[in-house]
């Protein structure tokens, strides 16, 4: 540590707040690193496990207005109303055409992926039906179009069991995703501890390290000055340190022997 008491003061202090700056900027970077890793996984579970949830939804919701339109075809006492229920029958199936696309490009498993071909099988085979069960209804073959929904009934289950196994999927990966998130944050936040309280331990033996460094010298040479008040000439003021104190201390010195040879 020879070259650090040989340093001036001035450069000392400098050096000192320059290395405590540098810490709490790198405690800093440290700490935004640490958000943005959350913030980043955080839109990940919404963008992969939230946000599909709510198509799992809409897809769910759709199926269910398709099923009852069709029980209102077959209650329906003109080309008007069966119209009418059809166009209705037709938005839904658009709705859940586009969700089960973008819910498709969420999926992350070979499982989910089999589910959601599975899904678009069964409901184009189920809309087959209802194409089918509409235009015997319209030609007022009801005996046609209640067979049409009948035969749609393996593929309406298949559609109901595939969508709430894809529900109960994502559920159970979000909790887990969710898991995994609040373990990140934690450690990051251990880690980020820990790196405070080094930044600390660092700046506060730093700052003993300078403060010895100037007033164990100043206090020599009080102690020394005290002496040589009363009259008291043996007192030793010897130091190697090049610093401005060091270089006090030896004119203090050079003092002191021209006061013993008067």
């Amino acid at each position: 540590m020879k070259w650090f008491s040989n340093m001036k003061i001035s450069v000392k202090l400098i050096s000192g707040f320059a290395l405590i700056a540098f810490i709490a900027g790198a405690i800093g970077i440290f700490g935004v690193i640490n958000i943005k890793k959350i913030d980043s996984l955080d839109t990940k579970l919404y963008v992969n496990m939230t946000e599909p949830l709510g198509q799992l939804v809409t897809m769910t919701d759709a199926y269910k207005s398709i099923r009852s339109r069709a029980r209102d075809v077959l209650l329906s006492v003109n080309v008007a109303e069966i119209s009418t229920h059809e166009v209705r029958i037709n938005e839904r199936s658009v709705e859940f055409d586009k969700a089960i696309e973008a819910f498709a490009k969420t999926i992350q498993t070979d499982e989910g992926q089999k589910l959601v071909a599975t899904a678009k099988e069964s409901k184009a085979n189920y809309m087959k039906y209802m194409n089918s069960m509409i235009s015997q209804a319209k030609a007022n073959n009801m005996a046609g179009a209640r067979a049409s929904l009948t035969a749609a009934g393996n593929d309406a289950t298949v559609l109901e069991e595939v969508l709430d196994a894809l529900t109960t999927q994502k559920v159970e990966m979000a909790k887990k995703t969710a898991d995994e998130n609040t373990a990140t944050a934690n450690a990051a936040s251990v880690t980020t501890y820990i790196v405070i309280l080094i930044g600390m331990l660092i700046s506060l033996v730093l700052g003993v390290i300078i403060a010895r460094g100037i007033s164990r010298p100043v206090q020599r040479l009080i102690e020394a000055a005290d002496k040589l008040a009363v009259g008291d000439i043996d007192v030793n003021v010897e130091t190697d340190s090049k610093d401005e104190i060091g270089n006090l201390m030896k004119a203090f010195g050079i003092m002191v022997e021209n006061i013993r040879y008067q």
